[in-house]
């Protein structure tokens, strides 16, 4: 669980920006 967990923060940290870069150009 913990080395999953580390897996998953990269990737949520990677997901938020391209959101608000989405967001924004809609």
């Amino acid at each position: 669980p913990r080395r999953r967990s580390r897996t998953h923060p990269p990737t949520k940290s990677v997901r938020p920006p391209e959101m608000r870069t989405d967001s924004t150009i809609l």
